[in-house]
């Protein structure tokens, strides 16, 4: 994996307030990260600030929930930190395979609920502008990366094929007729009421595609399988997951957030 060198880490004062969120609240869920962790942690906060090293945009502000599996554990894997108050914390589904600082590995009926329902509130998620994604580091075809759908055609999911195949508030599957990657960070997104695109890493597929907006789905997010009408469904042996996001679009900061993630992920690389 490559990304950017995060230098010389220093923990303590001078953290960024979010920054010092997250930290406070894996503490509180009963794992603190070490000091380098720490400063990691603070990196990556600055830089999807656009206070760091990948660019000007603040897209911090443009997420509803960040959920970095890639962790020193299971603890402060399930932290979430754009909130860091415990609301969004994610919860394990009958206990899939966990990493260190690699992230959470699906097999039969094994997953992650984000605690996220889009429509139970107002959010940066809204209708018709909108993105959510995974970074994975392995992917099965035929896999749900993540979803939340009332029905088998509906709602909001990514879901790996060789030709992707995905949904973001619409009543019918919308398709990508390209060989996709299986690994990656895998974005779907709504810029308006009839067009959607999706990103593998910082690259768009085949460009943007027409699909007509219906509803937000009512239901949780689920991670390695798809909620499907409140049910885990369409998880595969094979498929790493290190983190899942959800918020407004930011494919127009795609290469920033990239950026951002991948060099998180490259410095607690194992």
């Amino acid at each position: 994996m490559i990304g950017l060198s995060y230098g010389n880490f220093q923990s303590g004062a001078g953290f960024d307030p979010d920054a010092s969120a997250v930290i406070a609240q894996m503490t509180a869920n009963g794992s603190t990260p070490t000091e380098v962790r720490q400063s990691i942690i603070n990196q990556l906060v600055l830089d999807l600030k656009g206070l760091g090293n990948t660019g000007s945009t603040d897209i911090w502000s443009s997420l509803d929930v960040l959920q970095i599996y890639a962790a020193e554990d299971a603890i402060q894997a399930k932290t979430e930190w754009i909130n860091a108050d415990g609301t969004f914390d994610a919860v394990e589904i009958n206990a899939p395979s966990f990493t260190t600082d690699v992230g959470y590995s699906s097999s039969s009926n094994k997953g992650i609920d984000t605690s996220f329902n889009p429509s139970s509130s107002v959010f940066n998620y809204t209708l018709n502008n909108n993105s959510f994604g995974v970074y994975a580091q392995s992917g099965a075809s035929a896999s749900y990366l993540c979803g939340a759908n009332p029905t088998a055609i509906s709602g909001s999911a990514i879901r790996n094929l060789l030709s992707d195949s995905d949904q973001t508030n619409n009543s019918s599957t919308y398709w990508l007729d390209s060989f996709d990657s299986l690994t990656g960070l895998q974005t779907n997104s709504r810029s308006n009421s009839t067009t959607v695109a999706l990103y593998n890493n910082t690259s768009s597929k085949n460009g943007n595609k027409s699909s007509t907006s219906s509803s937000i789905p009512n239901f949780n997010f689920y991670v390695l399988g798809r909620n499907l009408n409140g049910v885990l469904s369409n998880t595969h042996l094979g498929s790493t997951v290190s983190l899942f996001y959800v918020g407004a679009n930011i494919t127009g900061d795609i290469n920033q957030f990239y950026n951002s993630l991948n060099a998180y992920l490259t410095a607690v690389a194992p």
